[in-house]
């Protein structure tokens, strides 16, 4: 059977043009193959991108240049405006819930801490956090975003991860997991794509943001036999403010399960992936025996372990890619 490999985009990545994405996915995973001693031989026309970053985007962003996009990106705060996601104007309320977005900083920061990368009460750490707050105004939303700021440069002293990515990371969070049309809209341009290319073998690699699409779809659509599902620097773990907000949803304390559609599942991280830092899949996302997420830690790029690029070049991400076109997992039946 014929491969194809579908990709997911991740956090931040609507800012970039759709044909430069897909080109650096197609670079990543190529370079990646290259440095295999055999590998298979895939063309570029078969890496393939679910691209979904324009329903993000503001109306008056979608013509730019991509410089024009960057340096917009740049000063993006999620503030209202008009969405392909929507064709209602959306209040800043609904736009960006900045207590949301400070739960999910907060709780990178408990995960942190748990995993002993910061000691507890030093200057870097949540209860000097606490105690620096910015003092609370009476501004509401505007206290709100300030306190915000404020966590996330913490965690960018800490992690050394730029700012931006984390303001950008937790705003794209925000607006797919609690604005239910664009999720829908996000959902459907993957699940387009791999009905599209339901007679060949799917490889779905997926990145940041992405993975939790890409999950959101294989697990709600299970008709669909997927021969590898492949995760880079994935958030899936972090709980309770992602992992419990999965499709479709499960009673309290139950957990997610591993999609009986997916042949395999390979989670790549970087130990000093700020948005990975819950690694360990395979106890959140059980499967039947024999069947379990294998996590597997890499070294990224240190000046950004978060590297879409840096992630795909990897010799045993390209390895788990290879193992699939090779097809040496058993595809799952296609369900009734």
């Amino acid at each position: 059977m014929d491969s194809v490999i579908v990709c997911v985009h991740g956090r931040s990545e609507q800012w970039h043009l759709k044909d430069q994405l897909l080109a650096d996915f197609q670079g990543g995973i190529l370079e990646g193959l290259g440095r295999l001693p055999a590998p298979v031989a895939i063309g570029r026309e078969r890496i393939l991108l679910a691209f979904y970053g324009d329903l993000f985007l503001p109306d008056a962003v979608l013509s730019a240049t991509a410089g024009q996009r960057l340096s917009a990106a740049a000063s993006w705060s999620g503030a209202a405006g008009s969405y392909r996601g929507s064709s209602a104007q959306r209040t800043a309320q609904t736009a960006a819930d900045p207590l949301y977005q400070i739960n999910v900083a907060r709780a990178i920061l408990r995960e942190a801490h748990r995993r002993g990368l910061i000691e507890r009460g030093s200057v870097s750490g949540e209860q000097s956090s606490q105690r620096e707050m910015p003092p609370y105004s009476g501004g509401g939303l505007v206290w709100l975003h300030s306190l915000l700021v404020h966590i996330l440069q913490g965690l960018e002293r800490i992690f050394g991860a730029p700012r931006e990515l984390l303001r950008l990371f937790v705003s794209d969070v925000d607006l797919y997991l609690h604005n239910a049309a664009l999720r829908a809209q996000v959902m459907g341009r993957v699940l387009a794509l791999l009905r599209q290319q339901a007679d060949r073998s799917i490889i779905v690699v997926a990145h940041s943001l992405g993975t939790v699409v890409a999950y959101d779809v294989l697990n709600t659509h299970r008709e669909i036999p997927i021969a590898a599902f492949i995760t880079l620097g994935s958030p899936l773990g972090l709980s309770p403010f992602i992992y419990q907000e999965l499709l479709p949803p499960v009673p309290p304390g139950q957990k997610h399960p591993f999609p009986t559609n997916v042949a395999t599942w390979h989670n790549f991280y970087d130990p000093n992936d700020i948005v990975a830092l819950v690694s360990e899949l395979a106890p959140l996302f059980p499967g039947p025996p024999g069947q379990a997420v294998i996590c597997t830690p890499v070294q990224n790029n240190p000046s950004d372990p978060h590297s879409l690029t840096g992630y795909l070049i990897q010799r045993a991400v390209a390895q788990a890619i290879n193992n699939a076109l090779l097809c040496k997992t058993p595809l799952p039946s296609k369900l009734k």
